[in-house]
């Protein structure tokens, strides 16, 4: 964002963030349980290569707290760094044992809503990739890692192209 505002450095590179209220919306209604489907197939599922040994897995679990497998509220930080790993690791594997009757077609639904959002296939907001695709794309990059996942067309297009445009891997041939 420093480079784009300082004109030292030529023109932005990026269109300016849009202030659009559907995309704040949408970000605080749904990334709790995108967070939740994501964190849980890093850790016990998917091969991600920073979380290849068991110490940097535990390290993971234990800074980003999930919601109880039972609809318990996500707790804070101090009180979930001060429950054993065994419990920790317990809450990620009952939220991924209930994700495929349960989470995963609620976040199907969900994700209706972001067709309306996206403008175009490379680009979230009018104008052209800006800060709006910045925070978007890192929320829904992760989307392949579920499988049983339906995106909408638009957007199983725009994680695509946006994939490609910024040359950064999809984690699943699934899209």
């Amino acid at each position: 964002k420093r480079v784009d505002e300082d004109a030292r450095w030529g023109l932005p590179l990026l269109q300016k963030a849009s202030g659009r209220e559907d995309l704040k919306l949408f970000e605080k209604n749904h990334w709790p349980l995108m967070r939740l489907l994501i964190h849980t197939r890093f850790v016990l599922h998917a091969y991600m290569p920073d979380l290849t040994f068991q110490s940097a897995r535990e390290y993971f679990v234990a800074q980003h707290p999930v919601q109880g497998p039972n609809g318990e509220a996500r707790p804070d930080q101090d009180e979930w760094r001060s429950w054993d790993q065994a419990k920790r690791f317990s809450w990620y594997q009952q939220n991924l044992q209930r994700s495929h009757k349960e989470l995963i077609p609620k976040l199907n639904e969900d994700l209706k809503e972001a067709e309306d959002l996206i403008f175009q296939e490379d680009s979230v907001s009018p104008g052209g990739v800006g800060y709006d695709d910045v925070i978007f794309f890192c929320r829904v990059r992760y989307l392949p890692l579920i499988l049983g996942l339906k995106p909408g067309p638009k957007l199983e297009a725009y994680i695509k192209a946006m994939s490609q445009r910024c040359d950064i891997p999809l984690l699943s041939p699934s899209m």
